[in-house]
């Protein structure tokens, strides 16, 4: 079995995946009806963490890599990509065990989701990497989400 193959076979028996390493404790949720992904981050340090609140994975669409995949036809969903300006960011500051939570919408990221959704189960990969957005050694994050068939 190729390793697709074995991420396939894991990604269907978790509904969540949560990655810890580091300073910080990155989630996502299963997504919702509405294609919505709900992340939450949180310091797992024992020291405050300051930055950019733009470089939470959920206020910039390019924070994140998106690539919903159908197991089914063995296709990524072709990516969408809006021009985005990055002005309204401020200083953000994450006390140690604090979190903060915000979610992103799939349709923002990929083209035919909804139409797509009623016919198929779908994967969703997410990758968040900290250590560019954030500081370095703040690490990087991923995970496969399963968004289940949408019936008519």
């Amino acid at each position: 079995m190729n390793s697709l193959g074995r991420v396939l076979i894991l990604a269907w028996a978790f509904a969540a995946v949560t990655v810890a390493a580091g300073q910080l404790g990155v989630s996502a949720a299963r997504p919702g009806d509405d294609f919505s992904v709900k992340f939450r981050l949180t310091n797992q340090s024992g020291d405050n963490l300051l930055f950019r609140s733009g470089a939470l994975p959920w206020e910039h669409r390019y924070n994140l890599t998106i690539v919903v995949y159908d197991p089914k036809s063995g296709n990524a969903l072709r990516g969408a990509f809006p021009v985005e300006d990055q002005f309204r960011s401020h200083t953000e500051l994450i006390r140690p065990g604090q979190t903060r939570e915000g979610e992103i919408n799939l349709n923002e990221y990929v083209s035919g989701l909804p139409e797509l959704h009623t016919t198929s189960d779908l994967l969703v990969f997410w990758y968040y990497d900290a250590n560019k957005l954030l500081h370095a050694g703040a690490g990087s994050y991923g995970g496969v989400l399963e968004l289940p068939r949408r019936r008519k």
